[in-house]
């Protein structure tokens, strides 16, 4: 089993739940990691506010504080080598690199920010949330994404969007017109009782 270990940015907690507003993601990390030494994973976890010794006598991670700063925290290693700093991992991510069959990637690669904040923006429009997306747009804005690429995730959301709503007025459709030919209807000469 490979070891897994967390290097957190200064916190009073590792489950984010001793702050008047409770962190989901530290909540999330902290039940993965469980989870994890659940099934014979080695995790260590370390927060900058009270193992500073783990951060002084770790190579890596010193190396890393020395040249991108103290806001390169979290970082996660397995085995030693880095997979993931800025961010804790997903589920997905901590599963595949605790299941020894499969090769540790170096996922900062796979989805950074930009396309983070894309997706984001895309999944607002589809899901019709007009908050979600001023908070995906501010994100995007600070992160300098040119407005070309947010048009362009705002116009596949929007397709996301009127496929799902024609797939339900298809649906819709095929059922009244069943219900048309039956002679019946909702407040029809059947009786439905839905009115």
């Amino acid at each position: 089993m490979p070891v897994l270990e967390i290097y957190d940015p200064a916190l009073c907690c590792s489950t984010g739940v001793c702050v008047p507003s409770v962190d989901p993601e530290l909540s999330r990390m902290a039940a993965d990691l469980d989870r994890l030494k659940k099934q014979g994973v080695e995790v260590r976890r370390y927060n900058l506010a009270r193992d500073i010794n783990a951060f002084a006598t770790n190579a890596v991670i010193k190396g890393l504080l020395e040249t991108e700063g103290p806001q390169v925290l979290p970082v996660t290693l397995v085995d030693g080598q880095v997979v993931k700093k800025n961010k804790y991992p997903s589920t997905m991510e901590l599963e595949a690199w605790a299941s020894p069959s499969k090769e540790v990637i170096q996922s900062d690669n796979l989805v950074d920010d930009t396309v983070r904040v894309l997706i984001a923006l895309g999944a607002a429009i589809a899901a019709n949330c007009g908050p979600c997306f001023r908070s995906h747009f501010n994100e995007a804005r600070k992160l300098g994404i040119p407005v070309q690429d947010m048009v362009e995730a705002v116009e596949i959301g929007d397709n996301v969007r009127r496929a799902a709503g024609n797939s339900v007025i298809d649906v819709a459709e095929r059922f009244l017109i069943q219900e048309k030919q039956s002679g019946g209807g909702c407040c029809g000469s059947k009786g439905g009782g839905c009115c």
